[in-house]
Order: C-alpha cells, then structure tokens, then sequence
C-alpha cells in the first residue's frame, strides 16, 4: 500500500514563498524529492534572509529538513552536526541542510538545562554557532512540508530562555573585551585597542538586541536588525552613537593621543548600553 503524500503547502505560505524567493514553493521542494510519500513526517521549511526580508541578489535560498531519510542525492556534504546539500535554480544557488530530530531534542534539553547566571558553564562552548543559528531559523521558519511536526519541533523551545541565554553569553564576552580594552589603553598598544574598542561596540549592540528578545545570533545582520528597532529616544541615540564610534576618523585617531579620548568614550558607551541590556 503507498502512503498518501503529505498536505500540500498551504496558499497563504506558497504566496509568501513566492513573494518572498521568486519561486513556488513546490518547485523549491521538489529539488529533494518532497513531498516524499514514503516519508510523510518529514519537516520541510524556509528559513534565513528571505523569510527575515534581509536577502540581496546574492543571497542563497536555504531550506531546512528535520527528518530521517537523509539527502536525495550523493553530491551532500558531511558535518558532524548535519548534512548540506547545494542545489541551483534559475542560476540560484539552493542550500538544503539536513538535521536528525534527536538533534533538535538535544539542543532544547541543553538549552532548557542551562541556568542563568549561575557560572557553571564556559562562554562561547555551550553551543556551536551552527547550532545557534539553526534554532533561530526554527524560530522564524516558515513550513513548506508537515506544518504540524514544524509546529511542535518549535514547541520544544523556550524562545525568551534562548534569548536570555544569548544575552548572557554577549555579556560575558563583552566583559573580556572590556578587559583588553582597559589593558591596553593603560599599556599604550594604541593599534589592538582601536580594533578592540570596536569590537566592544559592536558586542554592546549584539548584547542589547538579545535582551529586548531577538535570538539573531548571525554577526552580520547586526546593523540590519538594529535598524529595525522602532524609533524612541534611546534607539536613536544608540543607533546614532553606534555609527559614530563604530565608523571614526581613523587619521585623527593615529595623530598623538587621541585614541584614548575615542577609547574612554567607548567604555562609557559600553558601562551605559550593557546596563541597559542587564536591566
């Protein structure tokens, strides 16, 4: 008897889809195999820049299966956490990566066993950036194949946990970059200090995004998603002063001492923002 294949992509998200890439969504699954009738639980869906509206001409279409038949075909790349599969369509590169449902199941017991401020783990070596960004995506995905099994694999997260759990890890890095920082203003290393002041900035930022909930873990959309921030008086100020510091004049900075004017503006910068984010 052949199973019955898995319900159609509903209208409202093909419509998204297509909006969204310039492709049905049918077509796009179809690449692997889907809708596979002998793999019906299979969780098919999109996620990353076209879903976030932060895709540019360049950017890859990256779909995403949770299940157990693995890549249709033999031209995959092996990890340790996943397979990954290129495809490309209309001269679009397609990205397929392959995730096993237990791992999902492991990375939300890790993430559910994580205790805030408690000390017990090492910043940086909880998670894999991989990881991370995967359970974003889940986050934001939207189904392309088994809806429901989509529904309940995002069920298994406590989003505001992921968030607070990001924000910690940001402030803990923040601290030894201050740390840097300090050092080698007092030692006179005038070039590190420049590149870490900015790194300090940029952490401040990614530390305040993760505390108003935000669970982007990708360093390059920072700025996009600070953007993003509704307007109020401390958005404006962070964004205006992000940019300042973030972008200074770099000639005026290697004339004499004035890099240290520049470095003590960023701490005061970080003491402000961090507390903002810790609030």
């Amino acid at each position: 008897m052949t199973n019955a294949l898995p319900p159609a992509i509903d209208d409202a998200t093909a419509q998204r889809v297509l909006d969204a890439t310039g492709f049905r969504g049918a077509d796009l699954i179809a690449l692997e195999g889907y809708p596979d009738a002998e793999h019906p639980d299979e969780v098919v869906f999109l996620s990353g820049s076209y879903v976030t509206g932060q895709a540019n001409p360049w950017s890859d279409i990256d779909l995403f299966v949770v299940g157990t038949r693995g890549p249709a075909t033999d031209r995959h790349m092996d990890a340790s956490t996943n397979q990954v599969v290129p495809h490309f369509l209309d001269g679009k590169r397609i990205d397929w990566e392959y995730w096993r449902p237990e791992t999902i199941t492991d990375l939300a017991e890790r993430l559910a066993a994580h205790q805030l401020g408690s000390g017990q783990s090492i910043q940086g070596a909880s998670f894999l950036l991989i990881e991370l960004i995967l359970v974003h995506r889940i986050r934001i995905g939207w189904p392309l194949q088994n809806a429901d099994g989509f529904a309940a694999l995002q069920a298994q997260f406590d989003w505001a946990h992921f968030a607070a759990f990001l924000t910690e890890e940001a402030i803990r890095h923040l601290d030894a970059e201050v740390e840097d920082l300090i050092g080698m203003r007092k030692g006179g290393d005038r070039t590190s200090a420049l590149w870490v002041a900015r790194q300090v900035v940029d952490v401040n930022v990614e530390a305040y995004l993760h505390s108003l909930g935000g669970t982007d873990p990708v360093a390059k959309w920072r700025v996009r998603n600070l953007e993003a921030l509704e307007p109020s008086p401390r958005h404006d100020r962070l964004k205006a002063e992000y940019a300042r510091l973030m972008y200074p004049d770099l000639a005026f900075l290697l004339e004499g001492d004035n890099w240290h004017g520049y470095v003590e503006e960023v701490l005061e910068f970080s003491n402000r923002v961090s507390a903002w984010a810790q609030g």
